[in-house]
Parts: structure tokens; C-alpha cells; sequence
């Protein structure tokens, strides 16, 4: 009964600390949270593709850019249009990269 009511407890703390945030897994294997919905992320890949031509890959993109990229296509995101699109933009750039 008392262990039952202290996971709660935990679970609501953890709940709000974690409001906003997507969890993922970072290069080293190690959970990260990154804040965020993805939209902002999404509009800066996109903007710095164009910027770069059509074909850009992922080494042509800066490197704080390029480490969100793998943190992103990593996400544990619930299914939805705008989700599905950012793991598919993410994907794609970490494909091609091999």
C-alpha cells in the first residue's frame, strides 16, 4: 500500500519535470531528455537544407545541428503527422550519412 502510493508520488514529480521534454538516447548510449515539441528543430533542418542545396547530408550540417539530428531520429515519440515527419527527415539525413 505504501510502496504503491510513493510510485505515485514519483511518477506525478517525474510527470512535471518532464513536461515538454522527449526522451531519446544520446551517441553514448545514456537517456537524454531534449525539450521541445520537434517544430522548431524541424523548421531549422529544413531552413539550413535549403540553405545548403537539396542534397545536403548530414556532415554538411553544423555539428550542434547534426547531434540533434541523432538525437531526434532516436526519440521516443508517439505516432502523429508531425512526429512521423521529423523522424522521417531525421532518418533520412542519418541514413545517408551510413
Amino acid at each position: 500500500m505504501k510502496l504503491d502510493a510513493i510510485e505515485k508520488k514519483l511518477a506525478h514529480l517525474e510527470s512535471g519535470f518532464y513536461s515538454g521534454k522527449v526522451k531519446t538516447t544520446g551517441d553514448d548510449g545514456r537517456e537524454v531528455w531534449i525539450k521541445g515539441s520537434g517544430l522548431g528543430f524541424m523548421r531549422t533542418v529544413l531552413e539550413t537544407k535549403r540553405a545548403l542545396g537539396k542534397d545536403a547530408k548530414l556532415e554538411a550540417l553544423p555539428k550542434d545541428l547534426q547531434r540533434e539530428v541523432r538525437l531526434w531520429n532516436r526519440a521516443e515519440l508517439p505516432a502523429s503527422g508531425l512526429t512521423d515527419m521529423i523522424k522521417e527527415i531525421c532518418r533520412g539525413l542519418v541514413d545517408e550519412a551510413g
